[in-house]
């Protein structure tokens, strides 16, 4: 999955996390791979919201769910809203590592 697009043309879903290419996250990128080929899909990974703008950028789009930690969340909403992304985007899932993370998470999806 390591940036590279697999089989699959109806949706995409993007892991945008620091780690996400690290040895330690083999498994989950395998597993969410083989959970959007499994669903007609396929799976990407970015290592910053930036480069996930840069890719969107100037492409047809299909639907997008994003997988996500709270530090990623707010850039990669604003590229995905500034690049036009943001209609395709289906579902975002924000992880986090702990309440107080999950406090700013929910109050800032209050606020959209």
């Amino acid at each position: 999955m390591a940036g590279r697009q697999a089989c699959g043309d109806d949706w995409k879903l993007i892991w945008c996390h620091e780690r996400c290419h690290k040895p330690e996250n083999d498994t989950h990128r395998q597993a969410m791979s083989d959970a959007a080929l499994e669903s007609g899909g396929s799976a990407m990974c970015f290592k910053k919201a930036k480069q996930l703008g840069r890719w969107i950028s100037n492409r047809q789009m299909p639907e997008l769910v994003l997988v996500t930690d709270w530090r990623e969340a707010q850039p990669a909403a604003a590229e995905l809203a500034q690049s036009g992304g943001g209609e395709e985007l289906r579902m975002m899932v924000v992880l986090c590592d702990c309440q107080s993370q999950l406090k700013k998470a929910a109050a800032w999806v209050r606020s959209r």
